[in-house]
């Protein structure tokens, strides 16, 4: 009993790490992605804002993420910016973005952009750990078991797409990062 109560407490540890270095990823992915989509936005000078979705690219399914979020932030009062609106939308919003439906719309007139260091530009390159990382952000989050999966192949997930960013990120993140010696100490 002791060795399983053991590995449960380290296993709410290591995610609790990842659920930090998680979280930085998921903001600067978020803010990159939708800094390129206001940017290809305005300099077609299209009314609203890109999510909107004036061209009518996004699939009903993300058009309704999109709904629910400008919900939130009325039900809660809050006045709707283009920051809350982005920051209401989830992980797995910006990972269907980055999805084989939009390889030759959003990905290929536009998102690629916010992966300079991503060579060759190839969206399944970034598409597969982050759907790979959302999942993990979401096991964590409903309190399932993480200790029998690739934890040191994941955290190098989130190096790599924060390497494909900026290198500054990667360096940041790895910096800051509990998970490798949460992972050394694992029972």
């Amino acid at each position: 009993m002791d060795a399983a109560i053991r590995l449960y407490e380290w296993n709410t540890q290591v995610g609790a790490g990842f659920l930090e270095v998680l979280g930085h990823l998921e903001v600067v992915l978020r803010n990159a992605l939708d800094g390129q989509l206001r940017a290809w936005h305005a300099a077609r000078h299209l009314a609203g804002e890109w999510y909107d979705d004036p061209l009518g690219w996004l699939e009903p399914h993300r058009a309704e993420d999109i709904r629910e979020a400008r919900d939130r932030l009325r039900r809660d009062a809050k006045a709707e910016t283009p920051g809350r609106v982005v920051a209401e939308l989830s992980f797995g919003f910006w990972r269907f973005l980055l999805g084989r439906r939009y390889q030759t719309s959003l990905w290929a007139q536009v998102l690629r952009h916010a992966f300079p260091h991503l060579q060759p530009q190839r969206r399944s390159d970034v598409y597969e750990p982050i759907q790979e990382l959302n999942g993990l952000r979401n096991r964590i989050a409903h309190h399932e078991p993480i200790h029998h999966l690739e934890l040191p192949r994941l955290h190098n997930s989130i190096l790599l797409v924060g390497g494909y960013l900026d290198p500054e990120v990667r360096a940041w993140i790895a910096r800051v990062s509990r998970v490798p010696t949460l992972l050394s100490t694992k029972p």
